[in-house]
């Protein structure tokens, strides 16, 4: 008999036809950690549902449960007045619920932490450095001119996922604008540092707080990208990564369908 679906509600796919990184982890993580297919589960749809990986704690309706997901932004509004939560990204979000009245346990991290846990490849360190343009930032001059750069690779977060984290692991470091390749390179031990390359990623850097926090790690600084795009090697000592391993452990406690 097989096992019975995991009903997830998730960007699928974001941005139209294409399989961004982050949100395509919920279809793939998950069965890698319960043995069981994921169903997606379109958003606003009256049906249980997990929101697990993604800013999408903002869409949760009366079916949802929580495990990992967090806000878009300190902006948003949530018209619910309870909620399963088992675990959230972060503190930040955290408070959000609290000033709604909506309690949620001080259990923190995205679940894409547990990735290392769940698929760990065996790749040699090829690249100096590992460029990740969040989707809207790619073709951006800057990001282009580092390309040309000897060791330098550029991961494109809308290919084959598991590319990408051998792309991230194979890098002695990581600049990214995307908050999923900062987090798989915290995940992995890869030492990061996050660029600001446009103005078009939603939510400015509440996401990339609550993340942080939630392992326990400082903030990321906001580092344009131009100034890095000349002589990214001289910012490799800026580079840094939270580990995440405790963390990672207690969401594997706290998760409801294990």
């Amino acid at each position: 008999m097989s096992a019975p679906c995991l009903p997830v509600s998730y960007f699928s796919p974001a941005p139209p036809g294409k399989p961004n990184f982050g949100d395509v982890l919920n279809a793939k993580l998950l069965p890698l950690l319960t043995g069981r297919p994921v169903q997606h589960v379109p958003f606003g749809a009256p049906l249980p549902s997990y929101l697990v990986i993604g800013s999408t704690l903002q869409l949760a309706t009366t079916y949802s449960r929580i495990w990992g997901a967090g806000f878009i932004s300190n902006s948003e509004s949530l018209e619910l007045s309870s909620l399963q939560v088992d675990a959230l990204r972060g503190p930040l979000s955290r408070s959000m619920l609290h000033a709604k009245g909506i309690y949620c346990p001080a259990v923190f991290g995205d679940p894409a932490i547990l990735l290392p846990l769940l698929y760990a490849p065996p790749v040699a360190k090829t690249w100096d450095l590992a460029v990740i343009p969040h989707y809207v930032d790619q073709g951006h001059p800057a990001v282009a001119k580092m390309s040309r750069l000897p060791g330098v690779g550029v991961v494109d977060v809308l290919g084959p996922w598991r590319r990408v984290i051998r792309q991230i692991c194979s890098s002695r470091y990581v600049f990214s604008s995307s908050l999923h390749g900062l987090i798989v390179a915290d995940a992995y031990g890869v030492p990061n540092l996050r660029f600001v390359a446009t103005d078009r990623i939603i939510g400015g850097d509440f996401k990339f707080d609550d993340y942080r926090q939630g392992v326990g790690g400082r903030s990321f600084i906001r580092v344009p990208v131009e100034d890095i795009a000349d002589s990214p090697r001289s910012w490799f000592g800026a580079c840094y990564f939270s580990p995440t391993l405790d963390a990672a452990l207690e969401l594997i406690r706290s998760c409801p369908f294990l």
